[in-house]
Order: C-alpha cells, then sequence, then structure tokens
C-alpha cells in the first residue's frame, strides 16, 4: 500500500492508472517493465481513448524509438526488453513472430556490443550506431524514406548526446556498462551479453 496526500492507494491501482494513461510516444521502458511484470496472462490493454495495445506492440514502439534519442543510450529499452522476452518464456505474451525477431534482435545487440567494446572493458556510449545496417533491426522499422526518418529523428530532443557532452568520459563509459550489464543479466545464456560470457579477463578485458 501508498500512502500519499491524495489517498491510500496499491499497485493495482498504480498499474490501472498506467493503462488507462498509456501513450505510444511517451517514455515507455519502465511502462513496458510493469507491464510485463504485472498484466500477464492478460496480453492486451486499453488506454483511456479505447486504444488497444498488446505486447507485440509494447516490442516494436520500444525497437522503433531511435536509440540516439533515448534515456541512457537506449540502455533502458535493452532492459525492457530482456524482462519482456524473459516474462514471455514463462507465460506467453508475445506472438510467435514477434518472440522469434525479439530473440533475432536481441542477439545482434549482444554481437554489437561485443564489437563496440573497449580495450579497458567499457561499452561504447554510442555503441547502438552500429545497429543501423543490420537486418535484425531494420526489419523491426517503419518503411517510410530516409528523408522522412531523418525529419522523425531531429524533431525528437536527443536526450543522451546532450548528456554526454555533460558529463566526463569516464562517467560516460560507466553509465552505460552497467546499465547494459543490468540488461544482460536478465538475458539466456545464448543472448547473453559478452560482459558474461566467462570469468577470466584478457589483459583488461573482459571476455
Amino acid at each position: 500500500m501508498l500512502s500519499t496526500a491524495g489517498g491510500i492507494f496499491c499497485v493495482r491501482d498504480l498499474l490501472n492508472n498506467a493503462v488507462k494513461q498509456f501513450d505510444p510516444v511517451s517514455e515507455l521502458e519502465w511502462t513496458a517493465v510493469s507491464f510485463a511484470y504485472y498484466l500477464p496472462p492478460q496480453r492486451t490493454w486499453t488506454n483511456r481513448f479505447s486504444e488497444e495495445y498488446n505486447f507485440d506492440d509494447l516490442v516494436t514502439f520500444l525497437i522503433q524509438r531511435p536509440f540516439d534519442v533515448s534515456s541512457c543510450g537506449g540502455s533502458h529499452s535493452l532492459y525492457a526488453l530482456a524482462t519482456i522476452q524473459g516474462v514471455d518464456a514463462q507465460v506467453s505474451i508475445l506472438s510467435t513472430n514477434a518472440r522469434r525477431r525479439l530473440q533475432g534482435f536481441l542477439k545482434a545487440v549482444s554481437r554489437t556490443l561485443v564489437a563496440s567494446q573497449k580495450h579497458d572493458g567499457s561499452v561504447d556510449p554510442l555503441w547502438y550506431l552500429q545497429l543501423s545496417n543490420l537486418p535484425e533491426y531494420l526489419e523491426w522499422l517503419p518503411q517510410r524514406s530516409q528523408s522522412q526518418s531523418n525529419v522523425a529523428r531531429l524533431s525528437r530532443k536527443n536526450e543522451w548526446r546532450d548528456m554526454l557532452t555533460k558529463i566526463s568520459p569516464f562517467s560516460s563509459h560507466m553509465l552505460i556498462t552497467g546499465h547494459v550489464c543490468e540488461a544482460g543479466l536478465l538475458l539466456p545464456s545464448t543472448q547473453r551479453f559478452f560482459l558474461f560470457g566467462g570469468s577470466s579477463i584478457s589483459g583488461n578485458r573482459l571476455i
């Protein structure tokens, strides 16, 4: 139970309000995590505008959102996607097609993180730039011209790159590395990020 100035509420009240206020263009990452943990076996929900959504839609929204305008370089999205996949492995909330595509995407992310790893074991804060030509990523994107894509990208505040100008390189590498580690811990061994591939250290590089 939560006691506030407006009264006493329970988690179900918070969830019901999140469902009612659901908006695909809002910051979805933590809403996605809460829906994954508390909605199943329910697979769909309807917001206050009578718009119905499901977990396939939620995965699509998270992946389609450009990582360079997402909080912490898209690492929160990775955490949400890993959470949804983990819940789906226990209670089916995704369609067969969305499940297969999400698994492929997270494997591609793992390969990308391997490629972006620095000699000290940290992850490049702009790791997601290497996703741009991967088919496992491109298949999730809406079919539109490159110029339309650029306009959509420029119309949004570039939150992550703005943050990188305000903190030290060391802090940015620590921040993104810690976040992707959190997401990686939620993945099965076949997808797990390179940082968890073994316990040995070669020089200063984790392997």
